[in-house]
């Protein structure tokens, strides 16, 4: 086991990660074999992947989603353990123990904190992480995030003939690189949160894929917002799956048995992510040792030989290219006429034919050149093939005009040349090719700009192209600085006279803010006026206000006093009158008449 995958984590253990905040999730998996389309699809659910991706090429049109500095770390470190992405020999057991890969944790975890600032999901793509999970889970550690992992799982018929295609890697060696990856990272991710995804069920049921992510993963796969579902289904391409089984030239691979057996196995993982199959995996993994021990004695050196031979080649044929090209832009004195440009138009798949074919000459104008063809009527057009010279050169296609309306965009419509291209250089540049040879021509596909044109209609065709030598190159850029510089003194004089109006509104404004305060303060001067009597005033009003107060509060007292004799002599007469009633009574009488009776 441990000269196939070595150990998970450097001593044999598998590995946990404490919960934390941030979410990590590791996408794993061997090259093209659909890595790139999930990282995609997490990028639209708002996962965090670094600013610094790899460019789309050819072989991935719609992007690797790779963070270049994470593939630069992990390069620098397969370089330190004397490996390579290509090399499908066992890292050695105590690889973690490494200066190369502390080395390599302190780059990761720096990268990974930044993009943990940016996000909460933080998605991580690079199939040679396969390799390093154990690495990986201690970086995870180290920042306290939470991780999860998935394994992209694609038929390794198809991995092989992709690989085959892009890099020339034999089937025996694809099929081989593809189980170390894959089993590698089988045995680093066991003990976090996982699930296996296949590539053609990516492809096919998306939404379906992901619900079962988020049911493996839980919350570290966030939901789908409305607004990337549209996306997401203009994104995934089935197009781009191009090795299809079935459809393959397939040939003789010793380990093809036992990598259908691990393929079938990933599905088993991906229907069911509850079973443990771990003892499967390391089953495959036993048997697997003895084939590629035989592989890495013989035919592996032999591979790493001839692609070393294949490279060498390849830069010899490089600089001879160039040494070409550069030939071609040395005689610049004197200009030689230009030959007659030819133009190929093309119906459906027949192919080009010199029976459909025209010629015309170029006007010159410097190394700009213009050409006008005219195709008999009532053709149809699909495809163009314009040559604009018989000799070798460098000609850079600026526009194409069919019956005066323009091909446009025309960079996308190129769908081939001959024979080097070069970088575009100007806006209005959309190809650029060298061509050393005598064939030099464009591609063109016009089938939705054109249309049968009706009978007596005549077609002109419109194209225009440099020719490039080394005065026309920087006359070409003398001449496009100047244009650069008029233009920015047109738009310095554009921005001055906007300037200039925008000062003078603002000091009319300001002389109208002014004479509104100067009106406003005159009306607050002839208010004062009018108020100064007022105020003057202020103090006689305020001792009058006092001694009525004083005037009240006299009165107040006097009238109290008044009040109380009042009542006092109210009180006496009362009392005089009721002894009055009491002496005047029946009774008082009575005495009266009984004791006067008595003395008599």
């Amino acid at each position: 086991m441990a000269n196939i995958l070595g150990d998970s984590d450097g001593t044999g253990t598998s590995a946990t990660v404490s919960e934390g905040g941030s979410k990590l999730l590791l996408v794993l998996g061997m090259h093209r074999s659909g890595t790139s389309a999930l990282t995609g699809v997490l990028q639209k659910l708002g996962a965090e992947l670094g600013e610094e991706l790899l460019a789309p090429t050819p072989d991935n049109p719609k992007g690797y989603f790779e963070n270049s500095r994470i593939v630069d770390v992990h390069e620098s470190l397969l370089h330190g353990l004397a490996r390579g992405w290509q090399d499908p020999r066992a890292l050695s057991a105590q690889w973690r123990e490494t200066a190369e890969a502390d080395k390599a944790f302190d780059g990761l975890s720096a990268l990974v904190r930044s993009m943990a600032k940016q996000a909460r999901f933080v998605a991580v793509k690079d199939p040679r992480a396969s390799r390093f999970v154990p690495l990986w889970l201690d970086v995870a550690r180290a920042l306290r995030l939470d991780v999860g992992a998935v394994l992209m799982v694609r038929h390794p018929n198809e991995v092989a003939a992709s690989l085959r295609k892009r890099d020339g890697l034999s089937r025996s060696r694809a099929h081989l690189l593809w189980m170390v990856y894959l089993l590698e990272a089988e045995r680093g991710s066991r003990g976090v949160a996982r699930a296996f995804l296949s590539y053609e069920h990516l492809l096919s049921s998306w939404r379906q894929a992901l619900a079962g992510l988020r049911d493996a993963l839980g919350d570290i796969v966030p939901d789908t917002p409305d607004t990337a579902i549209g996306e997401i289904d203009g994104f995934l391409d089935a197009s781009l799956r191009r090795q299809k089984v079935g459809e393959l030239d397939e040939g003789v691979s010793p380990f093809e048995p036992l990598a259908l057996e691990l393929f079938g196995l990933a599905l088993r993982g991906a229907a069911n992510p509850a079973d443990d199959l771990s003892a499967a995996f390391d089953s495959i993994a036993r048997r697997l040792e003895p084939l590629a021990a035989h592989y890495h004695e013989g035919p592996l050196p032999l591979e790493q030989e001839i692609q070393r031979q294949r490279e060498h080649q390849v830069q010899v044929d490089t600089t001879l290219q160039f040494a070409a090209v550069r030939e071609l832009w040395r005689p610049s004195l004197p200009v030689l006429a230009p030959g007659a440009a030819r133009l190929y138009f093309q119906a459906g798949t027949e192919p080009f034919s010199e029976d459909r074919a025209v010629s015309a000459e170029p006007v010159c104008d410097g190394n700009r050149r213009v050409v006008v063809f005219e195709i008999p009527e009532g053709q149809k057009l699909d495809t163009l093939r314009i040559d604009p010279d018989s000799r070798p050169g460098i000609y850079a296609l600026e526009s194409l005009l069919i019956c005066g309306r323009a091909v446009e965009p025309l960079h996308s419509r190129i769908s081939g040349l001959n024979e080097f291209p070069f970088p575009s250089i100007r806006a209005s540049d959309a190809c650029r090719i060298g061509a050393i040879g005598d064939d030099p021509h464009f591609v063109v596909d016009v089938q939705d700009q054109t249309q049968t044109f009706e009978p007596g209609t005549m077609i002109r065709v419109e194209v225009r192209y440099r020719v490039e030598t080394v005065l026309s190159e920087v006359g070409g850029h003398i001449e496009d600085y100047r244009e650069a510089l008029q233009a920015h003194g047109r738009e310095l004089a554009n921005t001055q006279q906007g300037l200039d109006a925008a000062l003078n509104a603002a000091l009319q404004e300001l002389a109208g803010m002014r004479q509104g305060l100067e009106s406003g303060l005159r009306e607050l001067e002839r208010r004062e006026a009018r108020l100064q009597p007022v105020v003057d005033a202020i103090p006689d009003v305020v001792a009058r206000q006092k001694l009525l107060v004083s005037l009240v509060e006299a009165t107040t007292l006097k009238v109290d006093e008044l009040r109380r004799l009042d009542l006092a002599r109210m009180e006496q007469q009362q009392e005089v009158l009721l002894t009055w009633v009491r002496r005047r009574s029946f009774g008082y009488w009575w005495r009266r008449l009984t004791r006067r009776g008595r003395s008599g």
